[in-house]
């Protein structure tokens, strides 16, 4: 698939993340970088930095993903 990532164009592979245990981490990353996506979501970090599980429990009953984009290498 053809993205554009900070401003050049390249190609990537993705996958849609929806299992509980699999997007803590990389769910943990955007929220901790992105208060507005933190308010929005309803899904916070809790006091030791990690994911509440229970409020993203809540998120992905409501559809919420994680899109996870892998550059592949061109000759």
């Amino acid at each position: 698939m053809p993205i554009t990532w900070r401003g050049r164009d390249t190609v990537a592979d993705w996958e849609v993340i929806t299992d509980e245990e699999e997007i803590a981490e990389p769910y943990r990353v955007i929220i901790a970088g992105n208060p507005s996506h933190r308010k929005r979501s309803g899904v916070s970090l809790d006091a030791d930095g990690n994911v509440d599980r229970d409020r993203l429990r809540g998120a992905l009953a409501r559809g919420t993903a994680v899109v996870r984009l892998r550059p592949v290498p061109t000759a």
